[in-house]
């Protein structure tokens, strides 16, 4: 019921990253590439419609409203996402927005990898 009540509103599924250890972040905000890799299929199989991030915030005076629009993005843009998220979602033709650290960019400053 709740997903016809707001079938005209657009979706946002924001993953952070991938996590190859035990502890919190494995837990709660990271998941394992093999994990990840089975939820990309679900959106094909369901009546959500993934959709490039611009094209949800034409809004609807510009575009078709499209039920059920659903955006995908990673934050950070850190180096395993786009090693392990990137391609799966590639191969279902699934557009996705990588969110950039700009603190790293614009400092220059190397982030060393834990």
């Amino acid at each position: 019921m709740a997903s016809s009540i707001t079938r005209a509103q657009i979706r946002i599924i924001a993953y952070d990253g991938i996590w190859f250890r035990d502890g919190h972040y494995g837990n709660h905000l990271f998941m394992s590439p093999e994990n990840f890799q089975s939820r990309i299929y679900w959106p094909k199989e369901s009546k959500y419609q993934v959709v490039p991030l611009a094209r949800a915030l034409d809004g609807p005076k510009t575009r078709d409203n499209v039920p059920y629009e659903t955006v995908i993005t990673i934050d950070d843009g850190w180096y395993d996402p786009n090693k392990y998220m990137v391609p799966p979602l590639e191969n279902e033709s699934l557009p996705v927005t990588i969110d950039v650290y700009t603190g790293a960019v614009d400092s220059q400053i190397a982030i060393p990898k834990s």
